[in-house]
């Protein structure tokens, strides 16, 4: 917290200093400046931070194969696990199934399958040594590891769905569809899973059109537990008791915009609406995106239907077409073990120059966790996130703006005297951009170091005049990501307004 300052009745050689010791309150373009903690930013690109509250640059991402699987975007990332411990990793793009036996560095196509709707997204899961998958125009499929071959389902839902998931009692569920929009379809259960493609409505299997069979389209669903979290544009549903299942509409329920934007993770299950971000506790909705909104609000809402997201480590990441874009161009990330909605502290930060799709995380038998995604522009290239320190070979460039901060004395005009800045690990160079008065007067200057704890003391020019202060840290570098622990400004007074 910033020291107590100085009653100034005589301002004349008066002066204080204001420390920020933490950045952890996240992004936040929304809130007036005069209402913003500290510990907020109204820039930051590519800093995440330590258990401490300190900046610590993101890691990068690496391009995992070498020959492109095609001149189109990927739309669809899968992993395939099998129960006798081996796995396989599977890509759609340009309408073709292809399979990797080595994290996705090189590919080859799955026998039969070829023909895929190319615009469309897919999503599936594993069931009983198979992999199913579904796409809009494409109904049910199955791809079988080890012959490498893809097959249509024996029985499947009356219309292809965009999204598929699996209940804990190993139902499927397949749901957003063109033609029965508001229609949940459900396969028969089975322990053995040999059942996985039985749709049929005599073996336990069946459908149910949620608060009407002309109602509003589903848009994303769920499964916690004993329900499914199904949504429609701007609200949401409980649906439980298979086989003869029943819904009831949630009291102030979340919208959806997009089914591939549903993640769990951290016991809670995260959604992008038309809006604004949701959070479900098991209990109720609450908004998580109140600092970035006016991001959200720059989302095209043609192209909003196709962004992605992930639960991973704490973290839910959000991939989206930035404004004027037709697709993901732009991701945000929230923070979900350091945030806390209820008390509005949501930590999010932007991380730049993330064209991707179908984001994938590895979490089975012999996996790390590891983050992957395909590319969303038409290149077939699949990357691996957060990870190593280039972004494929190139550099990271971070940023980070404090708030326009009058030191707790808006009537004085200030000297700001010098900045001290506390950091560690630092390889590269580090721009300081400054601005007073909200950006009427400005300068800069540069910091090279080598790594090692460093505290860099910097004497401001006499321009350096102002009633605030807003400081922007800029780092372009390629190797070890530094870490930024204080920031200190010291100033003088000179004259009261």
């Amino acid at each position: 917290m910033p020291r107590n300052y100085t009653i100034l009745d005589q301002v004349d050689n008066q002066g204080n200093n204001k420390i920020y010791p933490q950045f952890n309150g996240g992004l936040d373009t929304t809130t007036t400046n005069d209402m913003l903690p500290d510990n907020r930013a109204i820039v930051r690109k590519n800093w995440g931070q330590d258990e401490l509250g300190a900046l610590k640059k993101v890691a990068g991402y690496t391009v995992r194969n070498a020959g492109t699987l095609g001149a189109k975007p990927i739309r669809g990332l899968f992993r395939v696990y099998k129960s006798s411990g081996s796995d396989e990793m599977l890509a759609i793009c340009n309408g073709v199934v292809s399979y990797s036996d080595d994290e996705g560095a090189t590919w080859t196509g799955a026998t039969t399958g070829t023909g895929l709707t190319e615009t469309d997204y897919f999503t599936g899961v594993n069931y009983n040594d198979l992999y199913f998958f579904t796409g809009l125009t494409d109904n049910l499929k199955h791809y079988t590891p080890g012959t490498n071959t893809v097959a249509s389902a024996t029985d499947k839902p009356t219309v292809g769905c965009k999204y598929l998931f699996k209940r804990a009692d190993r139902r499927l569920v397949a749901i957003v569809n063109a033609t029965n929009s508001s229609t949940l379809y459900y396969s028969k259960v089975d322990p053995n899973g040999t059942d996985a493609d039985d749709w049929s409505a005599v073996n336990d299997a069946g459908s149910i059109a949620i608060d009407g069979a002309k109602s509003d389209p589903l848009a994303g669903g769920a499964s916690i537990g004993t329900y499914d979290l199904i949504y429609k544009d701007y609200c949401s549903f409980k649906v439980w008791n298979y086989p003869n299942p029943k819904s009831i509409r949630i009291i102030g329920g979340a919208g959806c915009a997009s089914p591939y934007t549903v993640a769990q993770g951290e016991g809670m299950v995260f959604s992008l609406g038309h809006d604004s971000v949701s959070m479900w506790d098991g209990n109720s909705f609450t908004k998580i995106s109140e600092p970035i909104k006016n991001i959200i609000a720059t989302i095209p809402q043609a192209y909003i239907q196709n962004s992605f997201a992930v639960c991973r480590n704490g973290f839910y990441w959000l991939l989206y077409p930035g404004a004027g874009q037709t697709t993901n161009t732009k991701c945000l990330v929230y923070d979900i073990r350091n945030s806390n909605p209820y008390d509005n502290q949501c930590i999010w930060f932007e991380r730049d120059d993330l064209a991707m799709n179908s984001l994938l995380v590895l979490d089975g038998v012999g996996d790390n966790n590891e983050l992957y995604a395909g590319g969303s522009a038409s290149n077939g290239f699949v990357y691996r996130l957060d990870n190593g320190t280039t972004d494929n070979t190139g550099n990271i460039t971070a940023y980070y703006q404090t708030k326009y901060d009058n030191m707790g004395a808006s009537n004085i005009v200030k000297r700001f005297s010098k900045i001290i800045i506390n950091y560690y690990n630092a390889q590269g160079t580090f721009t300081i951009d400054w601005y007073v008065n909200r950006g009427d007067s400005t300068g800069s200057y540069t910091i090279t170091e080598t790594g090692g704890e460093t505290i860099d003391v910097e004497n401001m020019p006499d321009t350096c005049v102002g009633t605030d202060l807003s400081i922007k840290i800029t780092h372009v570098g390629n190797s070890t990501a530094p870490i930024i622990r204080s920031i200190e400004v010291e100033w003088e007074a000179i004259y009261s307004r």
